[in-house]
């Protein structure tokens, strides 16, 4: 019977014959056909694949992503542009790419002369990427593309890690988990640069912007 029920994505049996039904994270158009419906959702990695958890409804199963080729995805990052994309780094493979939602148009970015690209964050308003390199210790930035790329800060790093990036006051701020931990920020130009926290941290690997309250989170893995 589901062959000739023509449903969109789940066709389910019940006593009196089949009904068509959603997945986490769509509403139904019609009887027969859903479309994605999502607005709040949490996005990350898991190494070798990407996932989805949407918080629009009751449930909270999460779903992979069509991305393929991920050996060891540490870093991720969305942008909300039509028709949306999500960008991660790959430390085993040192590439970052970026995809659409639905996995199509895969690329990479960004190849050459990366050494573990262990954090990166996207700049919404004026389209540009930023990432770490914990293997030799720096920080750049281009475009959403990868063209246009410059090195920001190369010194006093050690191992640096997360990153993350406030557009609207013009900053971006990382954890660096060398011998000296710490948590800096600087201007998005690579300037003005002051260490925020230097104390009670082992490995910070996590950071965080609260763009609501402008307050800062960190994870620490020590």
């Amino acid at each position: 019977r589901c062959e000739q029920a023509h449903c969109s994505h789940l066709c389910l049996p019940r006593p009196d014959g089949i009904t068509c039904a959603c997945p986490t994270g769509f509403r139904r158009v019609n009887i027969t056909h859903c479309a994605e419906d999502i607005n709040h959702f949490l996005v990350f990695t898991r190494k070798t694949d990407i996932r989805r958890i949407s918080f629009d409804g009751v449930e909270r199963a999460d779903t992979v992503l069509p991305v393929k080729n991920l050996k060891n995805a540490v870093a991720l990052d969305w942008h909300s542009d039509h028709p949306g994309h999500i960008y991660w780094s790959d430390v085993s493979k040192d590439t970052i790419s970026r995809a659409e939602w639905d996995g199509s148009q895969e690329k990479v970015i960004v190849s050459s002369s990366l050494d573990s690209p262990a954090g990166l964050a996207i700049d919404w308003i004026t389209n540009k990427i930023y990432w770490t390199e914990a293997g030799i210790n720096r920080i750049e930035v281009a475009l959403l593309d990868g063209s246009m790329r410059c090195v920001l800060i190369w010194t006093g790093l050690d191992r640096p890690r997360a990153i993350v990036v406030h557009p609207k006051t013009g900053h971006m701020i990382w954890s660096d988990w060398g011998a000296e931990p710490k948590i800096e920020r600087a201007g998005m130009d690579g300037t003005n640069r002051t260490t925020l926290v230097s104390t009670g941290l082992t490995w910070p690997n996590g950071v965080a912007i609260d763009y609501t309250s402008d307050m800062i989170y960190w994870t620490d893995a020590g």
